[in-house]
């Protein structure tokens, strides 16, 4: 399932919202909550929009905390 996350951090480039769209294999959102809460660190898919096609690209696999997460919002 796809999320986006909105972390407690800047992004890389200096702006105050820093948002990741990732994959997990949860199939919900509660799911998902749970498996953050169960570990420091859980390994997720990130995704970037593309730069030449409509849609978002795979940009490999990322450890995110939830001591960092701020909101977390399921993607269609």
């Amino acid at each position: 399932m796809r999320f986006l996350i909105t972390m407690n951090m800047p992004s890389h480039s200096g702006k105050a919202v820093h948002q990741m769209q990732v994959e997990h294999s949860s199939k919900t959102l509660d799911e998902f909550t749970k498996t953050l809460s169960e570990k420091d660190f859980v390994i997720v898919e990130e995704f970037y929009k593309a730069r030449e096609a409509d849609g978002y690209e795979s940009r490999g696999q990322v450890a995110v905390s939830y001591r960092h997460i701020g909101k977390i919002k399921v993607m269609n």
